[in-house]
């Protein structure tokens, strides 16, 4: 069992894509993102971006989806203050 505790004071700070356990030696089996920043505004940044497998596609209202500069699909989920994400 490991936790990882990752804090983002701002200023461009952020994680480059990636998969959270991507199988082989990758044991995490559950994410928690919750956040504590009460004051959040648009222009802070900082929205927690979720790429969609087909699957989820299907389970997704459409109007949420945006599509990067390499054509993949996401949505992008305000980092409200008190909000909870949990995934596996």
């Amino acid at each position: 069992v490991s936790n990882k505790l990752a804090v983002c004071i701002g200023n461009g700070s952020r994680y480059d894509k990636h998969f959270d356990n991507s199988g082989a030696d990758d044991l995490r089996k559950l994410t928690v993102l919750y956040y504590m920043n009460y004051n959040w505004r648009t222009e802070l940044g900082g929205e927690f971006r979720i790429y969609l497998s087909n699957q989820m596609k299907e389970n997704i209202n459409s109007s949420l989806v945006l599509i990067d500069e390499e054509g993949f699909e996401y949505i992008d989920i305000p980092p409200l203050g008190d909000r909870l994400l949990m995934f596996w």
